[in-house]
């Protein structure tokens, strides 16, 4: 069997978490509300995303983000103000 088949069978038995991210209203807090960091965030419906990552206080914005679109990273929290995409997954892998 080729390493890379066999990377992949390991990567599939590794069980993900994700929740549902509700920006609509207010700032969301990843930490806080899942207990750890995101490493992706899927963003259903693109736009603008502003976001912070683990570590570092300054927003990141990621501009055109296309539908159907996985940002990785290490995410600590979705930042409302000026985020237009919608429909977004934190994810933890």
């Amino acid at each position: 069997m080729s390493l890379a088949i066999e990377a992949m069978r390991n990567m599939e038995s590794v069980p993900s978490r994700s929740a549902a991210v509700d920006i609509s209203s207010t700032d969301f807090d990843v930490i806080a509300a899942l207990g750890f960091p995101c490493t992706a965030i899927y963003v259903g419906t693109g736009g603008t995303v502003i976001a912070e990552l683990v570590g570092d206080s300054t927003s990141r914005t990621y501009k055109n983000v296309p539908d159907g679109t996985e940002l990785l990273g290490r995410f600590s929290s979705v930042i409302r103000t000026g985020t237009t995409a919608t429909d977004m997954i934190a994810r933890v892998y």
